[in-house]
């Protein structure tokens, strides 16, 4: 291979290398947590509850969360809430937190936004 086709092709594949080996991080952190939501599952023998809805309910959402069917376990998750009664967490917590639809990037505009308007002398200043 000539040289400046080695510089070419290496410079393309380390940034590919990197997104790669991102990708297969946030792959093993999803894996493991989802392994853990398996292994806090309680059998129903010595759950507290005794209510067939309740039981159902928690065995839906497992079966979700082994389909990686997030949105229906949240869902399922509140729906256990609501049939306890209680202000309780659910057995296994959300894998993605929810979005309020802005980004962080969005929020720091606005914060810097905030302060350069702080910051900013007004005419009205000048004339008081």
């Amino acid at each position: 291979m000539r040289p400046a086709n080695r510089k070419l092709v290496i410079s393309f594949l380390r940034p590919l290398r990197g997104a790669a080996g991102a990708a297969t991080e946030l792959l093993d952190r999803l894996n493991a947590r989802l392994a853990d939501a398996d292994a806090e599952r309680v059998a129903p023998e010595e759950e507290k509850a005794d209510d067939d809805k309740v039981l159902a309910v928690r065995e839906a959402r497992q079966a979700a969360l082994k389909r990686r069917d997030v949105d229906l376990a949240d869902r399922l998750a509140a729906v256990e809430q609501q049939l306890l009664g209680s202000g309780t967490p659910p057995q296994a917590e959300a894998l993605f937190p929810p979005r309020s639809g802005k980004s962080a990037r969005d929020e720091r505009v606005a914060d810097i936004r905030n302060r350069l308007l702080e910051r900013t002398s007004r005419p009205e200043d000048d004339q008081a």
